[in-house]
């Protein structure tokens, strides 16, 4: 592992991208205690930026509770340090 994060200090773009993978899957860790156990199991984390992170879901139906979560989960992630202002939900497609 070690030799990676060497790689990833040579390489900044590398670096930026793992940056953001690392507070992506965070968020999700983050919001977790919010969610039912049965609802957390249905997402993934997905792409972030510096206002919007998107969680991906696994079916319109999870996408609607989540929708319905989004304002507690917001102030919950801005609480916690994060500066993500909006959440984008996406239905991930099945192939």
């Amino acid at each position: 592992m070690k030799a990676v994060d060497e790689l990833l200090n040579q390489a900044p773009t590398l670096h930026s991208l793992m940056d953001r993978v690392r507070q992506s899957q965070a968020c999700l860790q983050a919001i977790g205690t919010l969610l039912p156990a049965n609802l957390k199991a249905h997402l993934q984390a997905g792409p972030i930026d510096d206002e919007e992170w998107c969680v991906l879901v696994r079916s319109p139906a999870v996408s609607t509770k989540l929708r319905q979560l989004e304002p507690r989960l917001l102030t919950h992630l801005k609480q916690q340090g994060f500066s993500v202002h909006r959440i984008r939900i996406k239905i991930q497609s099945r192939t």
